[in-house]
């Protein structure tokens, strides 16, 4: 999302996550679990991603994914 967390610290579309606080994620299940076992909305996580054959780091404040979701119309 160009309103998100990741967008805003830089990660692009293609960059792989390699680890989230120094753990190997080799799933969007491992990268969740260890996301959410940092704590909840507005933790720090550090991630370390590979752009371009080159291992990155960055630092991503989390936040409660719903609040980017389309909420549904009120008539």
């Amino acid at each position: 999302s160009e309103d998100g967390p990741s967008h805003q610290a830089g990660l692009e579309v293609g960059d792989v996550v390699l680890e989230v606080d120094g753990q190997s994620v080799h799933s969007l299940a491992d990268f969740l679990r260890t996301v959410w076992a940092l704590g909840g909305a507005g933790v720090e996580v550090p991630l370390t991603i590979v752009r371009d054959e080159e291992a990155l780091e960055a630092r991503i404040e989390s936040i409660n994914r719903a609040d980017l979701l389309k909420r549904p119309r009120v008539h």
